[in-house]
């Protein structure tokens, strides 16, 4: 039986009624990945804007700093790690041609603090290597800021520094502030260490220990400052 009239006039409307429908899919399917795209690109600006406004906020930091201090620094920023068996340590991109020299003291700003990062090693020409703080093999000499108790500040095999030499009487307290005594003649006295996390007192030991808790987070860093000379 031939369909009549009407019943094509339908099927024609249904199929016409059918591609509107897909055609306005398509150009909705078209539409999302335009705004999708779109909305990517606005995502990687604020995070992009974001990551230049905490720069300009950590060089600030660094240039206030270098007004206010006595020193003369190099600053830099921070190209790769050297873990090994040796000793661990940071590579950064100023070396001999800049002026950095063997056994200069490496400070940075983590938010408000400023806290010791190692010490330079080696030097090529636009390179250098920094010793760690936090380094086994690094010995720094501190004292308690309060107390005004000395001892030497090396790494452990945790993430805190270790406070050895303090004499058993030693007023060491959880909480103390720890920085650079001066002796050495490669950091300069003031310098924050950390802060007292743990007190250990062995017994029959001759002197006790202090556990310490970083000023920076050496992994978080970015920028560090090397400490030339004095004015």
């Amino acid at each position: 039986m031939v369909p009549g009239p009407r019943v094509i006039s339908n099927l024609l409307s249904e199929s016409g009624r059918i591609n509107r429908n897909v055609s306005s899919l398509i150009r909705a399917r078209e539409e999302n990945k335009e705004l999708k795209e779109k909305l990517n690109t606005l995502i990687l600006q604020q995070q992009n804007y974001e990551e230049i406004l905490l720069e300009n906020q950590r060089l600030k930091a660094i240039l206030d700093y270098k007004q206010d201090a006595g020193y003369d620094f190099i600053s830099a920023g921070i190209i790769g790690q050297t873990p090994s068996v040796e000793y661990d340590g940071l590579i950064i991109d100023k070396g001999r041609k800049q002026g950095v020299g063997r056994d200069m003291p490496v400070i940075a700003y983590q938010g408000h603090n400023l806290g010791v990062v190692g010490r330079i090693t080696e030097i090529d020409i636009n390179t250098a290597r920094v010793l760690l703080v936090n380094d086994m093999t690094c010995e720094i000499s501190a004292m308690v800021r309060r107390s005004r108790e000395q001892g030497v500040v090396m790494g452990s095999e945790k993430t805190d520094l270790k406070m050895k030499y303090l004499l058993p009487e030693a007023d060491t307290r959880e909480g103390d502030v720890i920085i650079t005594s001066g002796l050495g003649g490669i950091f300069p006295k003031g310098m924050c260490l950390g802060r007292v996390k743990q007190v250990i007192k062995k017994e029959y030991a001759l002197y006790k220990e202090a556990l310490i808790i970083p000023e920076v987070n050496i992994k978080k860093i970015e920028e560090v400052l090397i400490i030339r000379s004095r004015e």
